[in-house]
């Protein structure tokens, strides 16, 4: 069997715009080990339990891939996580407004963001693009 190129990665997101940059992801050949998103949440006024988009574009897509759903990303969810071996994390969120920092700095302000970082999420750094 050859070998791929392509990074083992975990995918961060939960929101449409997630599972369009997922969507991208796995249709450019790049298939995460794992997806984490937010559990699913009661929605609509009979309060049906309904999976986020994230999750919804990985259920019908076919794929097998593991879809982790934790409240929070606490130590065990970390441990979870490694077991994947993952070498980075990519997190796809939509920023509606730029934080004071990132105005005080010069910043372009919401769109999307690339984190780039090694080892544990949340240790990486935000890139804007």
């Amino acid at each position: 069997m050859a070998q791929s190129n392509n990074p083992h990665f975990v995918f961060f997101g939960t929101p449409e715009f997630a599972a369009v940059v997922l969507g991208g992801l796995v249709g450019a050949g790049m298939t995460p080990v794992a997806i984490v998103t937010n559990p699913d949440r009661p929605f609509g006024r009979k309060k049906e339990l309904t999976p986020p988009p994230v999750k919804k574009y990985i259920l019908n897509s076919g794929l097998a891939i593991p879809i982790l759903q934790p409240e929070k990303l606490d130590e065990d969810c970390i441990t979870e996580l490694k077991k994947f071996g993952a070498e980075v994390g990519v997190r796809a969120m939509e920023q509606t407004e730029p934080d004071r920092d990132d105005r005080e700095a010069g910043g372009q302000g919401p769109g999307p963001q690339r984190i780039v970082g090694e080892g544990e999420p949340g240790r990486g750094e935000v890139q804007e693009r």
